[in-house]
């Protein structure tokens, strides 16, 4: 019997082993990491990230620059070329009288696969206080794992003397060039207290589902705890919580574009009072249903109490299954 028993531990050990890793991959499909300066930024698919590179330099004018910036168009989208070059003031602010891109989908003739742009001036540009001088909005197509970092080179001074010269060597140091990330994302969270009975150690599921369709299912572990889960904005859902034994319980979640809080509770089947206790209190109230001397009205109590039929019905039949559960002499679980 004792080995039987470590058998079966050892299963569930398994089991549990097998749902973590299946919720980590779940999650991670989801989602992409983008490193920028060495800082990693999560965004959704679907979400827009915004990359921006500025230039300083207080010691005189810079006259011109090649900017190079790497893409993988597989991950990440991006303006063409066209785009880049109609929308300079956006994508271009502090050069956009002069700088022209191009966009390169496979390499071009030093290996680049990205954008180069170039900008030049006699007069030069003034960087004593740092300027963007590229802005580019993306949006993630699918998960992985990117860079975005610009190489520059013929950065140089009106004074026509190197910054940066034709092999991306730094000559002056006080020049800088600062990378940032801005994610724009359209993922909401959902989040709130949750409360279940019986086993703590059981498993609490969330499905979220959009028109009748399964969105996502997240598990968590316990009979008390704060849940959060990631739904699109500006959608309505049905969030349904279940757990053995329990009755499960839907919820109509309205998303606008800011985090919802809504808290959860689910209750045992027999549980005609919702408060968590499954007693002979429960069946007086479903026999008083029954005789029709107080009506149970709350829709979830209705079907805590509907044992037997799952038709949203409190019948004799169920006053029966309880009354017996409560005596002990035939359990419902």
């Amino acid at each position: 019997m004792k080995k039987k028993i470590i058998s079966l531990l050892l299963i569930f050990a398994t089991l549990v082993s097998v749902i973590t890793v299946v919720s980590v991959s779940s999650a991670a499909a989801s989602t992409a990491t983008i490193i920028v300066d060495g800082k990693s930024y999560t965004a959704s698919v679907g979400d827009e990230v915004v990359y921006t590179l500025s230039l300083g330099y207080s010691k005189s004018k810079v006259s011109s620059a090649q900017i190079e910036l790497p893409v993988d168009f597989t991950v990440l989208s991006g303006y063409t070329t066209t785009e880049l070059n109609n929308n300079a003031s956006k994508a271009f602010p502090a050069v956009s009288d002069t700088a022209y891109a191009v966009r390169y989908d496979s390499k071009n003739s030093f290996g680049l696969v990205g954008y180069v742009v170039n900008f030049a001036s006699v007069t030069g540009y003034d960087f004593s206080s740092s300027k963007a001088v590229l802005t580019i909005p993306f949006k993630v197509l699918k998960a992985g794992t990117v860079t975005l970092k610009s190489d520059l080179r013929y950065v140089s001074d009106v004074n026509d003397q190197d910054i940066i010269d034709g092999s991306y060597s730094v000559k002056d140091s006080s020049f800088k060039a600062t990378e940032t990330l801005k994610v724009d994302s359209k993922k909401v969270t959902i989040s709130g207290k949750a409360e279940s009975f019986l086993d703590a150690n059981g498993t609490v599921t969330f499905t979220l589902k959009e028109s009748g369709m399964t969105v996502s299912e997240t598990s968590f572990i316990g009979n008390s705890f704060d849940y959060n889960i990631s739904a699109d904005a500006n959608k309505t859902y049905t969030l349904t919580v279940s757990k053995l034994n329990h009755a499960d319980r839907d919820y109509t979640i309205k998303v606008s574009s800011s985090a919802v809080t809504q808290d959860v509770k689910i209750c045992p089947m027999g549980d005609a009072n919702l408060d968590g206790k499954v007693r002979i209190t429960d069946v007086n109230v479903m026999y008083k249903h029954v005789l029709g001397q107080k009506m149970v009205t709350d829709p979830y109590a209705i079907k805590c109490a509907d044992i037997k039929g799952n038709d949203n019905l409190i019948k004799i039949s169920d006053v029966n299954a309880l009354y017996k559960h409560v005596l002990g002499t035939k359990k419902l679980y």
